[in-house]
């Protein structure tokens, strides 16, 4: 009598199942981790897109503008105001964050300040994170808080 050695259907199946599990489980993983790393790469983005603004009002004695813009894209643009032109790309807010306030923050010419002191306020509702940026008027720069 010849005798086969090998794996049974049964056998086969649970080990593809496992392994389609194994591959399976990253891909859940990955897609919320992409999300947080959008709302971070969102932030770092703004935060440096506010320096460069402030950093061209001084440099180039122009008055800069940073403005949002709501819709189907919100998005933040930086602007220099007397010619218009976009000194930075602009940057699209992504769907996780909730724009909550926005001022148009205008960067005074040779001095970079800004007189009205404006907050950028966004909700991030998945984390329940209030996230807030705020004019240090001794340093001139933008404070991150997240509440």
């Amino acid at each position: 009598m010849i005798q086969f050695k090998g794996f049974t259907l049964i056998e086969s199946l649970i080990v593809l199942s496992v392994v389609s599990l194994f591959v399976l489980l990253p891909i859940f993983a990955i897609d919320k981790y992409q999300k947080h790393i959008e709302v971070a790469a969102f932030c770092g983005r703004l935060e440096k897109g506010l320096y460069t603004a402030q950093q061209t009002a001084i440099i180039d004695q122009r008055q800069t503008r940073v403005a949002y813009t709501s819709g189907t894209e919100p998005a933040v643009h930086f602007q220099s105001t007397i010619t218009g032109e976009l000194r930075l790309s602009s940057i699209e807010v992504p769907e996780q964050l909730e724009v909550r306030s926005f001022p148009t923050i205008l960067f005074s010419s040779g001095s970079g300040n800004n007189s009205s002191f404006p907050r950028i306020i966004l909700f991030w509702p998945e984390k329940e994170q209030t996230i807030t940026y705020k004019f240090l008027f001794g340093s001139g720069r933008y404070e991150k808080i997240i509440e």
